[in-house]
This record gives C-alpha cells, sequence and structure tokens, in this order.
C-alpha cells in the first residue's frame, strides 16, 4: 500500500491537484483500515453478507484508487487478492476476476491491444503469485499448528500413560502383597494347624499310652518338615506350587493323608476324564482344598470329607468339598475363603457354599477352562 503510494507520487501525483490528492489519501486510510481490521473482524463473524460487503466495498474503494492513480496505483489491489484466499475457490476466482477487471478498465480507453495483453499478463501474474503464496503460507500456518496440537495432545497421552503405568504398577504390588499373604496363610497357616492337632494328640496319649504319643509327635515332626520345604519354595520363586511336578489329584491326596492323620475319614472322587490345566487354575484348585481341609479341622468339628473333581463339562472344571460337621447360619468370609474367591475370580470363575446349623459346609468352584 505504501508503496503503490510512493510510486504514485514520485511520478508527479502532486500535480493532479490537491482535491484528488486528499480524496486519494483518505481512500487510501480508509482502504487500509477496512484491510487490516474490517477483515480481521469479518473473519471473526463467519458471516457471508458481511464477507461479501467487505469484499465488495473494498473492490470499490480499490477501484476509485487505482482509478485515481493514473495507473501508478496497481499494487494497492494485491492485498485484496490474497485476502480472497480465505473464501472458498469459487470466492476466491471471483474477487480475482473482478480485480483484474478493474485493472483493464483502467487501461481499456488508452491502450492498443498488445500494450494492454502485455500488462494484463503482468498483472495476472502478479495476482496469481500473491494468491498462490497466500495460500501456500495459510497451508503452511495451518499444518504448523496441526503439529502444535498433535505434539500438545500426545504430552496429554504420554502424562496420562506414565500414570497409569504408576497405577499399574501399585496395583501390581498390591496383589503381590495379598497373593504372598494368601500363601502364607495357606500353606504355613495348615501346616500350623495340623501339628498343633497333633502336638495335642501326643500331649493327650502321653501318660496313658506313650507308644500313641509318640506317633503323633512324630507326624507333627513329618508336617513341620513339610512346612519347612513350602517355605524354601516359596521363597526361592515366591510362588509355592506343590502341584508343578505332579498329577492334582495325587497333590490333593497328599492333603487328604495329611488331614487323615488327625483323624478325619477322606475320600476323593473323580468323575469324567481328568485333563490338565493350567497352573494357576490346578494351584487354585489345590489352595482350596487345602484351605478347605484346615477349615474342617479347626471348627467343623466333622468327622468326614468328601471331595469331588468333576471334569465331565468339556469347558469347565468343578470343586466340591463337603463335611459333615456343624454348619453355620451365618457365612463369615475369614482370610481363608477370601483367598479362595480372590484366586477363582482372577481366573473368572464362581465360588459357591451352601451349609446351615446342624448340616455341614458345603464349598463348590467352577473354573473355566
Amino acid at each position: 500500500m505504501l508503496a503503490a503510494y510512493m510510486v504514485f507520487f514520485s511520478n508527479g501525483g502532486f500535480n493532479e491537484g490537491l482535491t484528488q490528492v486528499i480524496v486519494l489519501i483518505i481512500s487510501g486510510l480508509i482502504y487500509l483500515g477496512l484491510g487490516i481490521y474490517g477483515f480481521a473482524w469479518v473473519v471473526t463473524r463467519k458471516s457471508n453478507t458481511w464477507v461479501a460487503a467487505y469484499f465488495v466495498i473494498q473492490l470499490f474503494i480499490g477501484g476509485l484508487i487505482v482509478y485515481m492513480g493514473k495507473g501508478f496505483m496497481w499494487l494497492v489491489l494485491l492485498p485484496l487478492a490474497s485476502h480472497s484466499v480465505f473464501l472458498p475457490l469459487p470466492g476466491t476466482l471471483s474477487v480475482c476476476f473482478f480485480i483484474v477487471v478493474e485493472e483493464v478498465l483502467q487501461y481499456l480507453p488508452s491502450q492498443g491491444w498488445l500494450s494492454l495483453v502485455s500488462r494484463l499478463t503482468d498483472f495476472l501474474a502478479a495476482v496469481v503469485f500473491v494468491a498462490v503464496f497466500t495460500r501456500i503460507s495459510l497451508s503452511e500456518e495451518k499444518a504448523r499448528r496441526s503439529v502444535e496440537k498433535l505434539v500438545e495432545e500426545l504430552s496429554v497421552a504420554n502424562n496420562k500413560l506414565r500414570e497409569y503405568a504408576a497405577r499399574a504398577e501399585r496395583l501390581a504390588i498390591i496383589e503381590e502383597r495379598n497373593r504372598l499373604a494368601r500363601e502364607i496363610h495357606d500353606s504355613i497357616g495348615h501346616y500350623l494347624t495340623s501339628v498343633n492337632i497333633q502336638i495335642k494328640a501326643g500331649l493327650a496319649t502321653l501318660d496313658q499310652d506313650p507308644q500313641e504319643a509318640r506317633s503323633a509327635f512324630g507326624k507333627a515332626q513329618t508336617l513341620t518338615q513339610e512346612a519347612l520345604t513350602d517355605i524354601r519354595r516359596s521363597v526361592a520363586s515366591l510362588r509355592a506350587d506343590p502341584v508343578s511336578n505332579q498329577p492334582l489329584s495325587e497333590a490333593v491326596e497328599s492333603l487328604l493323608i495329611a488331614a487323615r492323620a488327625s483323624g478325619l475319614v477322606t475320600n476323593l472322587q473323580i468323575s469324567g476324564t481328568p485333563r490338565k490345566l493350567s497352573d494357576q487354575a490346578e494351584f487354585t484348585i489345590y489352595r482350596t482344598v487345602q484351605e478347605a481341609l484346615t477349615n474342617v479341622i479347626k471348627h467343623a468339628q466333622a468327622s468326614q470329607v468328601e471331595i469331588l473333581l468333576d471334569y465331565q463339562d468339556s469347558q469347565t472344571t468343578r470343586l466340591v468339598i463337603q463335611d459333615n460337621g456343624v454348619g453355620t447360619e451365618e457365612i463369615n468370609q475369614g482370610f481363608g475363603l477370601l483367598g479362595v474367591s480372590e484366586r477363582v475370580q482372577l481366573l473368572g470363575g464362581e465360588v459357591n457354599i451352601q451349609t446351615s446349623f446342624g448340616k455341614g459346609f458345603i464349598l463348590e468352584l467352577k473354573i473355566p477352562l
């Protein structure tokens, strides 16, 4: 804009008369003000009516300036070509067309066709250059903003990822603590209960039947050694897995043998064809049987325990443990039964308990494959 006026006045513009010069300057200031502030306002309004009004007014003022400038003011039209790029393509082409028309009308009366074509080519090249350059600049600006937005979103996602990782780590620590607590309760608690019963039996028969007492103390010693072995396995691998090196039925039968030493009559029944289960499933069944036998010995006042391993359903393995003890009207899920429920839930299985006073206790597990 300033360059156009400098060219005009350096080529004798002041000789056109004071009134024309004043009108030209005022028109230029209005054109400049509308171009800077009016266009920004119109863009924020996002109204087609205001956009159309802006370009009509600017084309009129720009045409007036070009006409009064005697061919030296054509540069003032180029910013309008730049603004037209913000319109859809048909709008851009329309504004650029009228800009070219204004320039052509300025030279049409006084120039020959050859000079007019040369002038038109030069001016058209300038308009195209400005429009294309502006569009490229807008595309680069849009791409830059997209990259900045993407970087911001990635930063937010990265922070969330770190939070999730920290939360997952905390949950893993809590889960591991709960698992170790279950292992201590199921393994050491079972052995200590059995050892305590054998010691009580030995002390009760020490005077009347020393031989029976020695047998009870011997069983207590054997159970203590087994407990120490189990603890060493837990410390070594943080996972005492008694079923890792033998079939599940044999591991369960070893628990029943230990329970029989306390006077319980136990029986293991297998229904269907035994199949290899996942390590977690077999370990859960083993610990459940161990916990159930411990509870029977400590609380049930039972004389008999029946255990069923049911493989008949190809999609589910079922464990049923039933005693003939005193039962209860209210189920209190202590740490042992809570541990059983947690193990089964991790496998996506179900735990069902049936009991009533004087009718024993039935614990049923359903573990999917």
